[in-house]
């Protein structure tokens, strides 16, 4: 999967809330306790409930610089509403943030484009206008205080246990209680700040120059000039060689780099200096001297995958410290993502441990010939585009989509290609923007009602290729939902998804009928729906082993606080080989593989791996209820309808799209019918 950046808040990074209190509160119990009896003496013991949590949230926020204890009390007496006022104000008040927080987003994108797409070149104003970026401090304006008092936050354990109950208004209410419910300390400084950063610098710039490889002394299997970023580009071209006659090699090449990659022996001069040559299999390095190549002395990388990761995880294990209610960085990820870990783990357990792995895995070998290598996690013979050459790809979406303004004008073709009426393809086409990036790609909602969905992938020199193109059908997927939230929620603050494994799924969905949107054939009914399951099922494995290997690894840094980055880097290896162990020995027949832990996603600490678990879990859930080859009822209205349920929970619009919470049964149901299918071929 792609690295996706998609605007998305569900829940503020808060759990302060409901009687919890950040550390060193500057309001005492006492002056809360007199704050609240004197509310309760004027709005009566029925309010006391809210009363009591307004004051303890806005308590727990307030510090020395706003004021003295004297004008909190006076703050909370003065603004507390009472209940006919409480909904008179809360529409007023879902209006305002929308504008306020969307045009704020409005003008930071605008100002700031040059530096964030390739398709526009800075001008010596720019600099200016983006330092010149206005911001707001709704802690100064007192705005933030306002909101809390009234609307208090809400744990994600109330949620669960109430959610069910609450009418749309109730969200919509309880979703205002989410801004604001945390507040930086601006003084805070994560201890590992510069150095997390420049990993983050280095990660993202890692890209290996394919065409510049001599394994064994031998010229490169890939064309000079060829470069894959890691781990998506590794990956990704993995799964286009498997369509190339000499594909195979070309994957026992890549299959070596990504091992050098995860054991911190690329060398250093490798990917610092463009002229030299990598033999990765004897580890050796040339550079270029008098047009012949010298061997040259060099250091590995070492360590430096394992410190990055470690300075990131610190740094975000720091925070702990803001919060004095017991969470850490594991309880908040899932509470934002409105699922529990045991949920997610006992989910992706089940399914590695299900006997459809060694069916399918089985009907792989068959179609392959020979036994399983690990980078066979990537297989993509049960996906369409399998149908048909890689560079043939390539040469169609290349010639169709020079640049992003093509793209961007053949968006309604490409909805009618997938099935959706001509109005509503107009609708969708017309409302986003596409803008290419330097690598991957993202999306980005509406702001505000009337503006654009933001599109980005990567566009070449000479257009966009077909690994471009996907990426670009995925982040489709996300604007669809996106567009269509927007349009079909009621209330503002409901306008978004419970968690991103939905939003995941959605773009998954669209981005596995790329070739339908490239007007090229998929086969049969029956063929798409066996294949998708299959497809699908052969996504998670991979998917499952590597978010499985980042749950139990920041499981291991909270265990062991005082580990340095060389145990780090064992305890990668021995996690990652452990679950490839217990689930994908008995399959592969190999053991102690650490393939598990490339993923950018996880060395970079950003802890979501889970939610494309999750989101291709939902994917398929979605397919069998809209997909025709199903028997669906379609993707335009099926999304319309799905979409309308908002930002609750993720059961609660899992059961309003297709009539059941989230679960792995449907899909391993479906592969088991789609393997007996193939067998019986």
């Amino acid at each position: 999967m792609l690295f996706t950046l998609i605007t998305f808040f569900i829940v503020s990074d808060s759990l302060a809330g409901e009687n919890d209190v950040t550390v060193n509160q500057f309001i005492s119990d006492s002056i809360v306790k007199e704050t609240q009896q004197a509310l309760v003496g004027q709005f009566g013991e029925e309010n006391i409930e809210r009363i009591e949590a307004g004051t303890n949230q806005v308590a727990s926020l307030w510090r020395e610089s706003d004021g003295t204890a004297e004008e909190f009390h006076e703050f909370c007496v003065k603004h507390f509403l009472e209940d006919e006022e409480l909904n008179k104000n809360a529409d007023i008040v879902m209006e305002k943030l929308e504008i306020l927080q969307g045009h704020t987003s409005v003008i930071r994108s605008r100002l700031s484009d040059y530096a964030n797409f390739t398709d526009r070149q800075e001008k010596a104003a720019d600099p200016f206008f983006k330092n010149s970026i206005p911001s707001i401090d709704p802690w100064e304006s007192q705005l933030a205080f306002f909101i809390q008092l009234n609307f208090p936050y809400k744990s994600q354990q109330t949620k669960f246990q109430k959610g069910d109950n609450w009418s749309r208004y109730q969200w919509a209410k309880v979703r205002i209680g989410d801004e604001y419910s945390f507040r930086y300390p601006g003084d805070f400084v994560p201890p590992y700040k510069d150095q997390a950063d420049e990993w983050r610098r280095t990660i993202g710039d890692y890209f290996i120059r394919m065409g510049h490889l001599l394994p064994d002394g031998e010229p490169s299997p890939f064309p000079y000039g060829f470069e894959l970023n890691c781990h998506h580009g590794l990956r990704d071209n993995i799964k286009e060689d498997y369509t190339l006659e000499e594909g195979f090699e070309r994957q026992k090449l890549t299959e070596l780099v990504i091992e050098r990659i995860i054991n911190g022996e690329v060398p250093e001069i490798f990917m610092e200096d463009t002229t030299t040559y990598w033999d990765p299999v004897n580890q050796h390095v040339y550079k270029k001297s008098n047009g012949t190549l010298e061997q040259v002395d060099f250091e590995t990388e070492g360590l430096q995958r394992y410190e990055g990761f470690y300075y990131t995880v610190r740094n975000r294990q720091a925070e702990d410290v803001l919060y004095n209610n017991g969470t850490t960085v594991i309880s908040r990820t899932f509470d934002n993502a409105q699922m529990t870990p045991e949920q997610v783990e006992t989910m992706i357990r089940e399914f590695l441990a299900s006997p459809q792995f060694y069916e399918t895995a089985q009907l792989i070998k068959n179609k392959l010939g020979r036994d399983l290598r690990t980078f066979d996690i990537w297989y993509s013979g049960f996906q369409s585009q399998s149908r048909y050459d890689a560079g043939k790809l390539d040469s169609i979406v290349k010639a169709r989509y020079p640049d992003p303004e093509a793209l961007q004008e053949d968006l309604p073709n490409i909805y009618r290609r997938l099935g959706f009426s001509p109005e509503a393809s107009d609708w969708l086409g017309n409302s986003i923007e596409v803008r290419s990036v330097v690598s991957g790609g993202y999306s980005g909602r509406p702001p505000l009602p009337g503006y654009k969905a933001l599109l980005t992938t990567a566009f070449g020199e000479d257009g966009l290729d077909y690994k471009g193109f996907r990426i670009a059908m995925h982040e489709l997927g996300h604007t669809t939902e996106m567009l269509y939230t927007c349009s079909e929620v009621e209330y503002p603050t409901l306008k978004n998804v419970p968690t991103a494994g939905i939003t995941e799924g959605v773009a998954e969905y669209i981005a596995y009928r790329n070739l339908r949107a490239l007007g090229l054939d998929e086969g049969t009914k029956e063929e798409q729906k066996h294949m998708q399951a299959l497809a699908t099922f052969w996504y998670l494995v991979d998917m499952g082993g590597q978010a499985l290997t980042e749950i139990e690894l920041w499981k291991w840094m909270y265990e062991n606080p005082d580990a340095k980055p060389e145990e780090v880097k064992e305890a990668v290896l021995d996690i990652s080989g452990n679950v490839w162990n217990e689930y994908f020995a008995p399959v592969f027949g190999m053991q102690d593989q650490n393939i598990l832990s490339i993923y950018n996603h996880m060395i970079t600490g950003s802890y979501y791996l889970f939610n494309y678990f999750v989101g291709n879990v939902v994917m398929f859930q979605l397919y069998e209820d809209f997909s025709p080859a199903s028997g669906g009822k379609g993707l335009e209205k099926g999304l319309a309808n799905a979409c309308a349920e908002g930002n609750t929970l993720p059961d609660l619009w899992m059961k309003r799209a297709v009539g059941q919470p989230i679960s792995i049964e449907p899909l391993l149901k479906a592969t088991e019918e789609a393997v007996e299918f193939y067998l019986n071929e």
